[in-house]
C-alpha cells in the first residue's frame, strides 16, 4: 500500500509523542511505500525549532532529530511541489474552502496526495478534523492518533 504522510504524522517518527508507535509500525511495514511532499522538509525543521524555542526540546534533541531525519528521509518517495500541485491546491481551496477551514499547508499536502492517489493509497495525518474531512471526500485515511 502507498501511504502519503503529512508533516503532523512524520514528526512522530522522529520525536516520541502520542501516536509515535503507530507511525513507526506504518513506516516499517515492508508492504508500505511511504510518500511525502517536499514541503515536509521545511515544515519538519520549523516544527523542531518551534519546540526548541518553547523548551519542549533541547538543542541536543533537535540536532539528533535533524541528523536522523536527513539520513532516513532518503528511504521515502519525495514528491516535488510544482505548478500542477499549486494549481490543484488553488482549485481545492476555491471549491472546499467555503465548507471547511483548510490551512494552506494542509491543502498543499492533500493536493499532492490527490494527484498521486489511485487504488491502494491512503492519506496519513494526525490532524483528526482534517482526517475526517479527507475521509468525507472519499479517500482512505489513516490517523495514528486513533490507530
Amino acid at each position: 500500500m502507498n501511504l502519503f504522510f503529512d508533516t503532523s504524522t512524520l514528526v512522530k517518527y522522529y520525536l516520541s509523542e502520542i501516536g509515535s508507535d503507530s507511525v513507526e509500525k506504518l513506516i516499517i511495514e515492508p508492504t508500505h511505500q511511504i510518500w511525502l511532499s517536499e514541503l515536509v522538509k521545511t515544515e519538519f525543521y520549523s516544527a523542531l525549532f518551534r519546540r526548541l524555542r518553547t523548551r519542549e526540546l533541547t538543542d541536543t534533541q533537535v540536532q539528533s532529530a535533524i541528523a536522523g531525519f536527513e539520513i532516513s528521509i532518503q528511504q521515502f518517495h519525495i514528491q516535488p511541489i510544482n505548478s500542477l500541485v499549486l494549481r490543484e491546491t488553488e482549485l481545492f481551496l476555491k471549491t472546499q474552502g467555503k465548507n471547511y477551514p483548510i490551512r494552506t499547508l494542509d491543502a498543499l499536502h492533500f493536493c499532492t496526495f490527490q494527484l498521486l492517489a489511485d487504488t491502494d493509497w491512503a492519506f496519513v495525518t494526525a490532524d483528526t478534523p482534517f482526517a475526517n474531512f479527507v475521509s468525507q471526500l472519499g479517500y482512505e485515511v489513516i490517523n495514528p492518533m486513533v490507530f
